[in-house]
């Protein structure tokens, strides 16, 4: 995947703002020297936001907003360029998505009407859809942002989550779990995690810690 850094005024609206277009998808063939690139997918006009391969090598899942005007919508394509198929076609972005043990794909969506508390823009959150599109179910209850979806190796997704509940937007985002069909889902690491300042002492963090609590 090649495209423009991307330079958002917040580290939640990377989906909207601060997107410049160009790049496309590539294959690399790495038998040879250099190694040779093949376009799969031409991105001048619009961009390519990320990339998934699946499990057994043959698809890039990626999310594609095809010029600037357009939203993020989800696509497949072969790995030797044939088969392009949009699964999204939704007036929302639908972006970082992952393939999930059963071939089915979990992803990120702004179609939940809702906006950050402090700024301008949707959040999205986690939802999930059959390999071809299909089906599409909401998996998280989070009313602010979620943040790229992976899987874990016992099928678990992992995902970082912003709540916007007695901490800011940047330092602390924590990880969390949930089974695919959106059961079980838990604190994984780093609830209100923060790095603490050298100067201060023991006793004034523990206290901070304490009212922090809720």
């Amino acid at each position: 995947m090649q495209r423009q850094s991307i330079d958002p005024t917040h580290v939640y609206t990377y989906h909207v703002e601060g997107q410049k277009p160009g790049g496309g998808l590539y294959g690399a063939d790495l038998t040879s020297t250099p190694p040779r690139l093949t376009q799969l997918v031409d991105a001048s006009d619009g961009l390519i936001l990320d990339a998934n391969v699946s499990y057994d090598g043959k698809t890039v899942l990626f999310s594609w907003k095809r010029t600037m005007q357009d939203k993020l919508q989800l696509f497949t394509i072969n790995v030797d360029g044939t088969d392009l198929r949009q699964l999204t076609d939704h007036d929302s972005n639908n972006l970082n998505a992952c393939w999930l043990p059963d071939d089915s794909i979990a992803f990120l969506s702004d179609r939940k009407p809702a906006f950050a508390y402090c700024w301008t823009s949707t959040t999205p959150i986690l939802y999930r859809c059959d390999r071809d599109g299909g089906h599409v179910q909401r998996l998280s209850a989070n009313y602010l942002n979620d943040f790229t979806p992976s899987v874990m190796e016992d099928g678990r997704i992992i995902y970082s989550r912003w709540e916007y509940v007695d901490r800011p937007a940047i330092p602390i985002q924590s990880l969390w779990s949930i089974n695919p069909d959106g059961t079980g889902l838990s604190g994984y690491f780093g609830n209100r995690v923060l790095s603490r300042p050298r100067s201060w002492n023991r006793t004034r963090y523990r206290v901070l810690a304490r009212c922090c609590v809720y």
